[in-house]
């Protein structure tokens, strides 16, 4: 009988810290578009807090999710050809789901451009004398 109670005690203790675990966790849910809000898929995002970073990639659906202690958070995107890099500043709440939403800026920078050059041709003034 000792033995039996020893045993519901650890695992009682067990599921205890278990759930305590569990419940120090909160959700950061986000989605990548662009200005005319189309997905950005393989953005590269940083999550860094005072104590470390993690490092999640959005999906062919420019979105992202990641779970967390809570705290406070920046964020950054990757620089993209056509995009600008991202920074912000998030909080997550244990047992919270936080949503966000980044839209990188356009960027000249990297971004091909086609010239267009046009011309036109007129036959040449011919003198009096023929040349």
């Amino acid at each position: 009988m000792k033995q039996l109670t020893s045993s519901l005690a650890a695992l009682t203790l067990c599921s205890t810290l278990l759930l305590a675990q569990q419940a120090r966790t909160a959700t950061l849910k986000g989605t990548v578009v662009d200005t005319a809000n189309q997905p950005i898929p393989k953005v590269q995002i940083t999550i860094a807090s005072a104590t470390g970073s993690s490092k999640v990639e959005s999906d062919e659906n420019g979105k992202f999710q990641i779970d967390l202690p809570p705290g406070e958070y920046e964020l950054r995107s990757d620089k993209l050809p056509g995009f600008a890099a991202t920074k912000r500043k998030v909080s997550v709440s244990t047992n919270r789901v936080v949503e966000v939403r980044i839209v990188p800026a356009v960027s000249e920078e990297g971004v091909l451009c086609i010239l267009r050059i046009t011309a036109s041709t007129r036959p040449k003034h011919r003198s009096k004398h023929g040349r």
